[in-house]
């Protein structure tokens, strides 16, 4: 640094020139107490006098950034109206400004980067290592833990240890989750009331639990039994499994399922856990099974975006992949329902022989994908395509048995056997719901012959739809078999096809049968 000065025999003020930069000015004291030979000097800075103020640092010409900014080298900028900068918003950090205490304590942290950065990981792990399922969400779930403090805090010395403070982050979950619980619980009626009302209608319970098993067979737990082992959790997941359940049996508590998204659904702590998943799979399907399938694809939207971070499409745990197909199947179903992209590449499973069970209700998934993305696409539907994805449907169908495909006359009691019974009919359901709505964009077509495939595939999977529907919706026990609103308005959509292509196309042989399943459905519409 190249200094020069011009100085003064007498009190006044000495002019100095560093670096060639602009000119800087100290103030020049003499001395009373040595004497008129011997002046003794003392130079106050500019910067000296900011400190005595508590004026801002001066800093390069234009520079207005605040103190976690400066120390980022990010760009720091203001909206209009706000106090606090845009970055330091996005962040959740104080937005500090550039006092000179800030100034020497960014003079501290600079001169010890290993030692702050090291101490700064250590506590990323310690905080990280409360939650073994989710180390990400519990690291989410303590963010004030992780907060830039401020100047006077960054200058002190560590208060706690590792271990301190991976107990002060596990006491301030538990004290979270105990307070989340507490509310759950208080919007429950009294356990004698709930277990009594779950007792009346629980027939809906066992389609559930077979919706999370889509692959392997998950332990059956009736309802009452999970009631009376939830109740007392402290899980908040699990309790708010429970508070759905109870709002989807009592026809009054629906208000319950908007407690159980607030208060479980939107924390990402509680969410990004197995019993989290399974309590939004719930959630959703009760949205379904009540006629709102827009909040049940929001759900399900939620559910594949935490899915797919945890890494479930390729989890070999069978617990992980019952819940990764339950979320991938109920998007892909109120997606196509919809008419709204779904969340999933399914090039990721390439070609898959149907096998199974499974694997035919993925590759119906996999042509339901095609067709919505064939439906969302600017240019009008090919008809070339769609004989494509129709000779793929044919090609799946064939590989069930035919006797997967009967339909028995006499329905069984209440049980296992029903169960099976209830879950192949969805199966099938669902198997002629994308046929139809692969066909559908054509019924109204002119009557040229090449279109007549089409509405007589509409036609027939109309006709199978609500041949299935009635039986869904038998009531056994004062109860239907399966009832669910939005299966409702899809069997009303094959009921309107249905219709559309008997005005289209006369002389049918089975007319008269169609006309009594239109009838039928309408019955079941109107109660």
């Amino acid at each position: 640094m190249r200094l020069r000065m011009r100085a003064r025999t007498k009190p006044g003020r000495i002019s100095a020139t560093v670096n060639g930069g602009p000119t800087d000015e100290w103030t020049f004291v003499p001395s009373h107490n040595d004497g008129p030979s011997t002046t003794t000097t003392r130079l106050y800075t500019m910067a000296e006098r900011r400190v005595s103020s508590g004026v801002r640092k001066r800093m390069r010409k234009g520079t207005q950034s605040c103190t976690e900014c400066r120390r980022r080298k990010i760009r720091c900028s203001f909206r209009p109206g706000d106090d606090i900068c845009s970055p330091c918003s996005s962040r959740g950090s104080h937005c500090i400004d550039q006092q000179a205490g800030d100034y020497a304590a960014d003079h501290t942290r600079t001169e010890q980067p290993d030692q702050v950065s090291n101490s700064s990981r250590e506590e990323l792990r310690d905080i990280s290592g409360t939650d073994s399922n989710a180390p990400i969400v519990s690291i989410l779930n303590d963010a004030d833990l992780l907060r830039p403090a401020s100047s006077n805090e960054m200058q002190r010395p560590p208060t706690f240890s590792s271990a301190q403070r991976k107990h002060r982050a596990s006491q301030l979950t538990e004290s979270q989750a105990k307070s989340v619980c507490e509310r759950l619980r208080s919007a429950l009626p009294p356990y004698d009331t709930m277990m009594s009302t779950l007792s009346k209608n629980r027939a809906w319970w066992a389609s559930f639990r077979q919706k999370t098993s889509a692959i392997y067979q998950a332990p059956m737990v009736g309802l009452l039994e999970f009631a009376a082992h939830t109740y007392t959790s402290s899980n908040p997941a699990k309790l708010g499994s429970l508070v759905t359940a109870y709002a989807r049996t009592a026809e009054d508590a629906h208000h319950l399922y908007a407690l159980v998204d607030t208060l479980v659904i939107s924390e990402l702590a509680y969410l990004a856990t197995t019993e989290g998943l399974e309590c939004l799979i719930l959630l959703a399907k009760c949205y379904t099974d009540i006629g709102q399938p827009q909040r049940a694809w929001l759900m399900w939207r939620r559910g594949m975006d935490i899915a797919q971070l945890m890494g479930l499409y390729r989890a070999d745990s069978a617990a992980h992949q019952r819940i990764w197909w339950a979320i991938y199947h109920g998007d892909r179903f109120t997606s196509m329902l919809l008419g709204l992209p779904y969340g999933f590449n399914d090039v990721y499973y390439g070609d898959v022989d149907v096998k199974s069970e499974h694997t035919f209700i993925l590759r119906c998934a996999i042509i339901a994908g095609k067709t919505i993305d064939r439906n969302i696409a600017l240019a009008k539907p090919s008809f070339a395509k769609t004989m494509d994805l129709d000779e793929q449907m044919d090609a799946i169908s064939a590989f069930m048995p035919q006797e997967w495909w009967s339909i028995p006359d006499e329905l069984p009691n209440p049980g296992p056997e029903l169960d099976n019974l209830t879950e192949r009919l969805l199966v099938q359901f669902f198997f002629f719901h994308v046929k139809l709505y692969l066909h559908l964009p054509f019924i109204a077509k002119s009557t040229h012959p090449p279109y007549d495939i089409c509405r007589l595939a509409c036609i027939e999977s109309s006709r199978r739809m609500l041949r299935v529907f009635l039986i869904l919706r038998t009531e056994i026990q004062g109860a239907s078999i399966f009832e669910c609103k939005t299966s409702d308005f899809v069997a009303f959509t094959a009921a309107v096809a249905l219709l559309v292509g008997l005005s289209e196309m006369h002389g049918l042989r089975d007319a008269k049968e169609d006309w009594r399943l239109i009838a039928s459905a309408e019955a079941i519409f109107q109660r």
